[in-house]
């Protein structure tokens, strides 16, 4: 009896972990990869204001390890982007076609809490891109995919809700000015905000950038120790315990 007290007292204290864990992860929130305009015009491939001109589903799917995220199962979207304002690696007039993360809510459920910094481009949306090559030929993500896609592709609305709740004091400060000068009240792009930019950023965009590529599909890698981690679909080693 005292055996199946042990026992019972055991998983009790387990599952109350588990909460304890999930709370603390959902009090805290997800570890968000945030650069300043710098160090993304520096690192990224082509840097550009683009407008959507066509959006549809890529047919890749992905899933994404963290503890409020089983069962979701994401697609890329291909976006079809109109290069408005070259900036770095592009020509304007150019489409370039773009992977955005979404989730296919046919095959799973949608992430509710600390979700993935997804976007909802349609078409006619103007963004600030600043983007690398994917695993795929000619097309390419933001450079801070899968996770944060929101953290290097930034709308150019003068009336969205980040545009308008985010301080200018904060952190955001930066991203608030530059974004704010590449577009007009009305969501006309403003040639004099690029090329303010282009000026501002000369250093930066005459590197050549980072050898950073996005992995579009990916699987978790648990180690011997029971530690999980994502990893790029099919390049873990022979001991991950997932592997069938």
């Amino acid at each position: 009896m005292d055996a199946l007290r042990r026992a019972e007292f055991m998983k009790r204290l387990t599952i109350l972990a588990i909460l304890v864990s999930l709370g603390a992860l959902t009090a805290l929130g997800r570890p968000v990869k945030m650069y300043d305009i710098k160090k993304l015009t520096a690192d990224a491939k082509l840097v550009f204001v683009g407008r959507v001109k066509g959006v549809k589903p890529s047919g890749i799917t992905t899933s994404l390890s963290y503890p409020t995220w089983e069962g979701v199962v994401f697609e890329w979207l291909r976006v079809y982007v109109e290069v408005v304002e070259p900036i770095k690696g592009t020509k304007k007039g150019e489409i370039i076609q773009t992977a955005m993360l979404a989730v296919n809510a046919s095959k799973g459920p949608r992430p509710i809490i600390n979700a993935p910094g997804m976007l909802e481009p349609t078409n006619g949306n103007a963004f600030l891109f600043f983007l690398v090559p994917t695993t795929k030929t000619n097309l390419f993500a933001a450079i801070t995919s899968p996770f944060d896609d929101d953290q290097a592709v930034f709308p150019l609305d003068r009336n969205s809700w980040k545009n308008t709740t985010f301080s200018k004091d904060s952190e955001y400060a930066e991203r608030h000015r530059v974004t704010w000068s590449l577009v007009d009240d009305q969501g006309r792009i403003l040639p004099d905000g690029a090329d303010s930019f282009r000026k501002t950023y000369a250093k930066e965009i005459a590197t050549a950038g980072s050898n950073r590529v996005v992995y579009l599909q990916w699987e978790k890698y648990t180690n011997p120790g029971g530690w999980s981690h994502n990893i790029p679909k099919g390049m873990g080693p022979v001991t991950n315990v997932n592997k069938r």
